[in-house]
């Protein structure tokens, strides 16, 4: 009889616990910088690696862009609202922000 309390007691706490960790409102990230340039895209695809998180990578072909006061030409992959099509060079207005 005791362990059947001391069971339903535990399972009292993890419940309890469990959805008080669930009914936490989720903090959005801080924005720690925001900032605006124009960025150069080539009109051709070059091989990369993109990051995917946990230490892995890839290599996959990957847009090689230039930002507006720099002359090194460097790999991006994943502009929102960006359509690539080969074949064109594009100057693009990009707001970049670190969480």
């Amino acid at each position: 009889m005791q362990i059947f309390k001391a069971m339903g007691a535990a399972l009292v706490l993890a419940s309890t616990l469990l959805f008080s960790a669930c009914n936490k409102e989720e903090e959005w990230p801080k924005i720690v910088s925001q900032k605006e340039y124009e960025l150069t895209i080539a009109s051709k695809l070059v091989p990369g690696s993109v990051y995917e998180g946990c230490g892995n990578s890839n290599v996959q072909d990957v847009w090689a862009g230039k930002k507006e006061q720099d002359g090194e030409w460097s790999a991006y992959w994943n502009i929102e609202g960006f359509e690539y099509k080969p074949g064109n060079e594009y100057r693009i207005l990009v707001e970049e922000t670190t969480l």
